[in-house]
């Protein structure tokens, strides 16, 4: 996935606003001076027009009511033209034969030539637009054509007019310089005022950078939403410190994890060191020795199988953790995990019964790897002529499975906590077998995969009744 243009991954947030800001200025003032400048233009070119048409009209008028005399035309065109300092406007009539009775001072200079003119307007019909063009001396001019009525029985004639707007062209080009010169300069105080502006914007983001580039794995406590921060920004704070204290129970959880592995691969390793150094210390038999190797391989079993745990759990916490489930027998997986245990079972007369039916969607390795952890624990912790029960029930859609036993059960202050790792009951209550109890890490591994499975797992227990552990597993869909 392309991740955009390197300029724009490296360009502070400052400038993207400030940039932002100045393109929007930038914008709406070339849009408005020019939208302005191009106002203007057209309500100059209306109101001349109308001057013209008025012209034209006067014109006409004097010429119909001195049917056949053009004299009092000619004053009239000549006069006026000669009256405006400014936009002046020059003016000739042409002879329906094509030469030119009557024609302004400079007129063949002033106007463009007769063939760049449109085709006349018809006796009567109003002017309502001028035509650009260029003078023969290069200058912008506006032109228009009408024909006149000369009455009498004489032909119309036609009148060309050529409004010079040289001077109009001049001051619009200035007019259009000042609003260059001001969309600029505006556009210029916008960005320093927009600088300015989101600069003070932004501390509170450069104070909660500063705040967690201050925080270390010592000083995970530290909070930064307990400052009034601007609103968009509080959300931010408050979940940046959701993080810190998500973060500060991992790296607990991670110290107390570490602490616990440590103290229990202290006992195996000092029972291994202290066995090999007494046996070294002096010359043994070999029975004695044979002892000593049958002692350090029980050790071994057991690092083994703590190691064998470890990495387990530690696979499973990575959240990309896929199993592949497929649809088992209930009752067939209990009656393989009791003819696992039968012996055991027996040599320490206690009885396993299952009972139960359905199908449990669920990965086999690991189904039977939590259900054997429930069962040796039941067998660590029920007394002679004991029961354990495995039963297979369907709810909620899903199958729930029971590994029930009959033993000294488990104090109500240590069921919250019966999941967690290494955490040991045994050292708080009397064990009818005489073991010493196993890693803390049995039922650690059956939460986590009942957890791979998205189901749950649940304790119910008295004291001197017994416990029970039951296993919730979803649907295939």
């Amino acid at each position: 996935m392309s991740e955009g243009p390197r300029w724009r991954r490296v360009l502070s947030l400052t400038w993207r606003l400030v940039g932002g800001y100045t393109l929007a200025a930038l914008g709406t003032l070339s849009l408005a001076s020019s939208l302005l400048h191009r106002g203007l233009r057209q309500k100059f070119e209306i109101e001349n027009t109308h001057i013209l048409a008025d012209f034209i009209n006067t014109v006409r008028a004097e010429t119909l009511s001195h049917k056949g005399d053009l004299h009092e035309a000619e004053e009239l065109i000549t006069k006026s033209a000669g009256e405006r300092q400014v936009a002046k406007y020059y003016g000739r009539l042409i002879h329906a034969e094509g030469r030119v009775l009557v024609e302004t001072l400079q007129a063949g200079k002033m106007m463009p030539p007769r063939e760049a003119f449109p085709p006349p307007l018809g006796i009567g019909e109003p002017v309502v637009k001028l035509i650009p063009a260029t003078a023969r001396s290069g200058d912008p001019v506006w032109i228009a054509t009408a024909l006149v009525e000369r009455g009498g029985g004489h032909r119309p004639v036609e009148f060309q007019l050529a409004l010079h707007i040289r001077h109009l062209e001049q001051w619009l080009d200035e007019y259009r310089n000042t609003l260059i010169l001001m969309t600029a300069g505006a556009t210029a105080a916008t960005a320093l005022l927009g600088w300015f502006i989101t600069r003070r914007s932004l501390r509170p983001l450069r104070e909660i950078t500063s705040t967690a580039q201050r925080i270390t794995a010592q000083g995970l406590s530290e909070q930064i939403g307990n400052q009034p921060w601007p609103q968009e920004l509080s959300s931010l704070a408050a979940e940046f410190d959701r993080m810190l204290q998500r973060l500060r129970e991992s790296f607990d959880h991670l110290s107390q994890f570490t602490a616990d592995a440590a103290h229990e691969f202290r006992t195996p390793l000092n029972n291994l060191l202290g066995g090999t150094s007494l046996a070294l210390a002096r010359p043994r038999t070999p029975e004695d020795y044979r002892n000593l190797l049958e002692t350090n391989l029980d050790e071994y079993h057991r690092l083994h199988h703590m190691m064998e745990s470890l990495l387990f759990l530690a696979r499973a916490d990575n959240q990309r953790t896929v199993i592949r489930r497929e649809s088992i027998a209930a009752a067939g997986a209990l009656q393989e995990v009791e003819e696992f245990f039968f012996a055991l079972a027996e040599d320490r007369g206690i009885s396993i019964q299952c009972h139960g039916e359905g199908t449990v969607y669920a990965e086999p390795t690991l189904l039977r790897m939590a259900l054997t952890n429930l069962v040796s624990n039941a067998l660590r912790h029920s007394s002679k002529d004991g029961k354990i029960v495995l039963s297979a029930t369907a709810r909620d859609r899903g199958l729930e499975i029971a590994v029930e036993d009959h033993g000294e059960g488990i104090p109500a202050e240590h069921l919250p906590r019966v999941f967690d790792r290494f955490y040991r009951v045994e050292q708080s209550r009397a064990n009818p077998t005489g073991n010493t109890g196993g890693s803390g890490l049995g039922l650690a591994l059956v939460k986590t995969i009942i957890d791979l499975h998205d189901g749950t797992a649940e304790v119910e227990s008295a004291v001197g009744h017994g416990t029970t552990f039951r296993l919730w597993f979803p649907p295939a869909d």
